[in-house]
């Protein structure tokens, strides 16, 4: 004989707990999700709002009219709540960029939503609905439901009231080990207040950090800046390119390089005030000062300037601000010989890097050249939502094994010349290429490792004698850079008679911690773990 056991069914009749009559309802689905969204690190929880909308939805209404009211009522604060939560821009940053997003092109905007949706995600809500369905009848969820919410709650208030339990070190000591290009001490816990003590011992250190220049020049050379738009050590990886042979042939290989920043103009920013330390990233639009300005300081020793981009410059106001805040007075060379080879994201052109690169050797081959020139160098040909001519989306790979294959063919074009030059390959940023658990694929609001770690390289061309390339393994940025110039110049490390080894001119070149920032955003190295800060809010570990 069969026995079939049936689970009681829950009923509003019969003697029901005190609480009974507070029901939460569907808004079980919106806080149970909200709950698994934190667990898996895709939210953060804030425990005020959290508290504020829970009574509004729990506050028993026995007028279905009014249940309704409410509910329309709880909606938009609940999709502020999961913005809010998210780890998206702030609103008040996409209001300040709306007229720079009005310029991408539609397509553009339609792949991007396309590629944004999470199908994990998408199939789990799916799921918890389902579930939530078939057992509603069989399982109190308002109960469940505010114990999860309670259980997310202690986490946060145990954080806010208990206080840090050690300092981090005095400035004093931490700004002058800076000066010295030691690491600042790590030894406090990694609470939020330590973490924003250590900060400010940061930035206040980098201010102190100055590069010094050898008065004259014995020798003259070029130098050129590869400044490379969406490539970071990440993207090469998931490319399957970071074993491309071009990245072999650099003498000095940056293993742990820090561009800093994930956008396009405060990264060439960082890179044309290379002269001082590290900077925040609002000091970078405050007025220019030429101490911090690279061109400005190699152009008073004899160095020419040259600019050189494959698009117009013109987005964002980009040449323009490096004009005015960085010291770029060269002027743009002339593009009206290269070939389109892209379209952008807003519909300008994009040259092929093979014209860029022959017009800097025409340039240099001329007979009223000057003796030495820096070069700013600036590629976009990388970035997110380039396009073929004919409108076609582009894949990663291509593009990006074409460029470094052209910086191949140019490397051997310098060596033919034989003047001796110091290219440095330092791009912008990454590309974004996979996403993380806090921030989609082709977004960089947030300065995460995977975006800010990049490949930087510097190739020592026609220096009468050849190197075994050198890795550089600890963590340096910009200021590493105007250094290693610096050295190159006072030791004359380019002219026949020089004797000091490739290892002697890298050695003890200055350290940078592993600190970025964008607008609103700020993540840092600190005890070997990145964590996070958004505007507004705590320190927090970075999710993984």
């Amino acid at each position: 004989m069969t026995r079939t056991v049936t689970l009681p069914r829950i009923s509003g009749t019969g003697t029901a707990p005190a609480c009974s009559h507070l029901n939460l309802g569907l808004w079980n689905l919106f806080f149970i999700g909200e709950a698994l969204l934190v667990s898996l690190e895709y939210l953060s929880f804030d425990v005020v709002y959290n508290a504020a909308l829970l009574s509004l939805v729990l506050l028993p209404l026995k007028n279905a009219g009014l249940r309704r009211v409410r509910t329309l009522m709880a909606l938009p604060p609940a999709l502020a709540l999961l913005y809010h939560e998210s780890f998206l821009p702030p609103l008040s940053a996409l209001s300040a960029n709306a007229a720079s997003l009005s310029d991408f092109s539609l397509t553009f905007i339609l792949d991007f939503l396309q590629g944004a949706v999470n199908p994990l995600l998408v199939a789990g809500a799916v799921l918890l609905v389902v579930l939530y369905y078939i057992l509603r009848d069989y399982l109190r969820f308002t109960p469940l439901t505010l114990g999860l919410i309670a259980c997310m709650t202690l986490p946060p208030l145990t954080q806010t009231l208990l206080p840090a339990l050690q300092a981090a070190p005095a400035l004093s000591e931490s700004a002058l080990s800076a000066t010295r290009g030691d690491p600042l001490a790590q030894s406090a816990p990694p609470t939020p207040e330590n973490l924003e003590r250590w900060y400010h011992t940061f930035t206040e250190s980098e201010a102190l950090r100055s590069t010094v220049f050898p008065e004259t020049v014995k020798s003259p050379f070029d130098i050129i800046l590869l400044n490379i738009c969406s490539l970071s050590t990440d993207d090469l990886r998931v490319s399957a390119l970071d074993s491309h042979p071009v990245l072999t042939r650099f003498d000095v290989n940056f293993k742990a390089f820090n561009s800093a920043t994930s956008y396009s103009t405060p990264a060439t920013l960082r890179l044309l005030k290379s002269a001082c330390g590290q900077s925040t990233h609002s000091a970078l639009y405050d007025p220019p000062g030429a101490s911090c300005e690279l061109f400005t300081r190699l152009q008073e020793l004899g160095f020419s300037g040259l600019t050189f981009f494959d698009h117009p410059g013109t987005f964002g106001n980009y040449l323009a601000s490096l004009n005015s805040l960085a010291g770029l007075t060269s002027p743009l060379e002339s593009q009206s010989a290269y070939r389109p080879l892209y379209r952008s994201f807003d519909d300008e052109p994009i040259y092929d890097s093979q014209d860029v690169f022959k017009a800097y050797l025409d340039k240099r081959a001329a007979k009223d050249a000057p003796a030495a020139t820096l070069t700013l160098m600036n590629l976009i040909a990388l970035h997110d939502g380039n396009r073929s001519l004919n409108g076609r989306a582009l894949d990663f790979r291509p593009r990006a094994e074409k460029l470094l294959d052209d910086i191949g063919a140019f490397m051997d074009a310098l060596e033919r010349t034989g003047r001796p030059t110091v290219l440095i390959l330092v791009p912008e940023h990454g590309a974004a290429l996979r996403g993380d658990r806090i921030q989609l694929s082709r977004l960089r609001d947030i300065p995460s490792p995977a975006l800010t770690h990049v490949p930087a390289r510097v190739s020592l061309i026609n220096a009468g004698r050849t190197f075994k390339p050198l890795n550089v393994e600890e963590n340096v940025s910009y200021f590493a850079l105007s250094a290693l110039l610096s050295r190159i110049m006072e030791h004359d490390f380019l002219s026949p008679g020089a004797t000091l080894s490739l290892e002697e001119l890298v050695s003890g070149l200055p350290l940078t911690e592993a600190v970025s920032e964008n607008e609103g955003a700020i993540v840092l190295n600190y005890q070997g773990e990145p964590y996070l800060k958004l505007e507004g809010r705590e320190w927090i570990r970075y999710p993984r």
